[in-house]
């Protein structure tokens, strides 16, 4: 079965080879205070266990990890623009709703907006910028979903995303790829790089076992095809255990990996 080796930073993302497989970014914070971003800028980001706390931010799957990890790194471009942005200092992890593929979750950020930056919801955005609600009305009137970009100048704000990934150089992630499964895996290893629904299911599996939440979404009521485990070997402490191996979160049922009492929809 596969492995979740430590953390990994970004400088370090060339060496991962263009392969398919399932991965976790997000940030360290000092573990003491699991409030401040540590800033990476003037020194070596080496993962010290014992001063260094990951907070996973997204989960996801691609056909090409080095590929995929690199757009997210571009934080300005693309889809990685329109990711929700939290205020520094908020422990979004322990209060935005789990998210679910095809959902909607305007009511759950609305409820938490004053500690948003961004979201790409006019009524989420109103409510966290009120003095601004006709302004951002305007911007969301086209049927689009504006970017950070499209509206830093008019909230008068810098992206705290871009002060996070390139100004302190704090971008981690956790991965499974080829080289994460046993020797004798072969099969398996095939298995997982060439099927992209085996790769969610191990996505799935990530996701619900997380300790806190994320701004990705999981797959509701999927059932998997084979069982499925992983080794924790990443010293983070950000998954539920059992005998080593992730497991769901309490409140999953660890065989069809379905919610008992599903929220946020």
């Amino acid at each position: 079965m596969p492995t979740i080796n430590l953390p990994i930073h970004i400088s370090n993302l060339i060496q991962i080879p263009e392969e398919p497989g399932v991965y976790i970014w997000g940030f360290m914070y000092d573990k003491h205070t699991k409030k401040n971003v540590i800033d990476f800028s003037n020194d070596l980001p080496l993962f010290n266990p014992d001063n260094h706390q990951f907070i996973p931010y997204y989960v996801g799957e691609a056909s090409s990890l080095q590929k995929r990890l690199g757009e997210h790194a571009l934080i300005r471009s693309m889809d990685a623009g329109k990711y929700v942005r939290f205020k520094d200092g908020y422990d979004f992890w322990m209060h935005i709703p789990r998210q679910y593929s095809g959902g909607k979750y305007i009511t759950q950020y609305s409820a938490i907006a004053k500690d948003i930056q961004y979201y790409g919801e006019c009524s989420v955005m109103i409510d966290a910028y009120p003095h601004l609600s006709n302004l951002l009305s305007d911007k969301f009137s086209c049927n689009r979903q504006p970017s950070i970009t499209d509206l830093e100048a008019i909230l008068g704000i810098n992206d705290i995303l871009k002060d996070y990934v390139h100004n302190r150089n704090n971008f981690w992630f956790l991965k499974i790829s080829e080289s994460d499964f046993g020797k004798d895996e072969f099969v398996e290893k095939i298995a997982f790089l060439g099927n992209k629904q085996l790769r969610e299911d191990y996505e799935n599996l990530l996701y619900l076992s997380l300790k806190g939440r994320t701004i990705g979404r999981c797959y509701r009521n999927r059932k998997t095809t084979n069982p499925i485990s992983i080794i924790d070997n990443s010293n983070t402490n950000v998954f539920y255990i059992d005998s080593n191996l992730v497991k769901p979160c309490p409140g999953i049922n660890p065989k069809t990996f379905q919610e008992q009492n599903p929220i946020g929809y």
